[in-house]
């Protein structure tokens, strides 16, 4: 009985810290498409301008 509840502890351990991963590899991915993002922004209103400079 004790080893069963060694192994719930074990497996529910397991289960929060593989949610833990999950939401970090998110956090990881939102913030690159945040860069990626504002790089494309910055690109275009470089374009923009150099547009405007042109006849």
């Amino acid at each position: 009985r004790k080893l069963y509840r060694l192994l719930w502890e074990l497996q529910m351990k397991r289960e929060v810290h593989t949610r833990d991963n999950i939401e970090y590899s998110d956090n990881i991915s939102s913030a690159r498409k945040e860069r990626i993002t504002c790089l494309f922004d910055r690109y275009k209103k470089k374009m923009n301008g150099i547009h405007l400079l042109l006849p």
